[in-house]
């Protein structure tokens, strides 16, 4: 046990919203960056104001991503637990990170399925660590295809230095078809996330994996901002949290058949906000869905 489980478990839990809010006023007084995230009511028009929030197409994040990268290729060479960053086994980080994969294992392993060879789509999918879970999962002889679309700076690293995945910066890779597409913690930091889902859908002919999304139920979606200081990366980023019905009838509009839902594991507070999200999944079977697309209807 390391000395912050240690640390975290010593903690009546009582303590531990009012020493997270004194953690978080430190911070920000000293460092000018929060942990905390922004319910924001402005919506998109937010960032007409705020220029300082520029998403992830920063060099800091090429960095975060180089990290990652590295520690995914380690684990897919072992075949102890499927943990990227060495978290203890018993701590919630290491089960969530631990339930993503298996979640990823599940769908890459159905779209391969009486198949030597898989196409996949990862959209916003980094420098491509996915690509070594696949690796892991998937027969041997299974040979994988594998695309990744991420933001310029990072795609532009990609095909510089990663070799057996092909990357792209614009929505050019949605002109062929794959297996499987992805949107793994992506799909809710596009403004207008419907077109982005019937691109996505329209490229896969067989499954669509959208996942680590936050939804909500009883409230309309909502924009926040999303503060990822606490995990060491050097972003700040507006994304959408969902209404969960409306992200199914968008996939019901769409034409597409629901597999399976998943629950993620991850969560986050925002203060003020209307309804607090969970971290959801869901997995689709697609078959051609643009001939079955309906009309999407005008919003109120």
């Amino acid at each position: 046990m390391n000395a912050r489980t240690l640390l975290k478990q010593s903690i009546p839990p009582i303590f531990v919203p009012f020493l997270r809010n004194i953690y978080n006023w430190t911070q920000e007084k000293l460092t000018g960056t929060s942990n905390e995230m922004k319910y924001v009511k402005d919506g998109w028009s937010y960032l007409e104001k705020h220029p300082e929030v520029r998403g992830y197409n920063v060099a800091d994040w090429i960095e975060t991503c180089k990290k990652s990268l590295l520690a995914y290729k380690e684990i897919s060479g072992r075949t102890d637990p499927l943990v990227p960053f060495g978290q203890d086994l018993t701590s919630d980080d290491a089960i969530i990170d631990h339930n993503r994969m298996m979640l990823l294992g599940y769908s890459m392993m159905l779209a391969s399925r009486g198949s030597d060879c898989v196409s996949i789509l990862d959209w916003g999918g980094a420098l491509g660590h996915l690509y070594y879970i696949a690796r892991a999962m998937l027969p041997e002889r299974t040979r994988i295809d594998f695309h990744c679309k991420d933001v310029p700076l990072v795609a532009e690293h990609g095909s510089r230095y990663v070799g057996d995945i092909s990357f792209c910066a614009d929505e050019s890779c949605l002109a062929r078809s794959y297996d499987l597409v992805m949107a793994h913690a992506s799909l809710y930091y596009s403004e207008d996330w419907q077109e982005v889902f019937s691109g996505l859908a329209k490229s896969s002919h067989g499954y669509l994996l959208l996942t680590r999304i936050p939804f909500v139920t009883g409230v309309p979606s909502y924009v926040c901002l999303e503060r990822l200081y606490r995990f060491h990366y050097n972003v700040e980023a507006l994304c959408w949290v969902l209404n969960r019905m409306d992200f199914l009838n968008e996939a019901k509009r769409l034409g597409l058949e629901l597999v399976r839902e998943f629950i993620t594991g991850q969560a986050y507070k925002i203060p003020g906000a209307p309804e607090q999200p969970v971290f959801r999944g869901f997995l689709f079977r697609t078959d051609n869905p643009q001939k079955s697309q309906q009309k999407r209807p005008k919003l109120s």
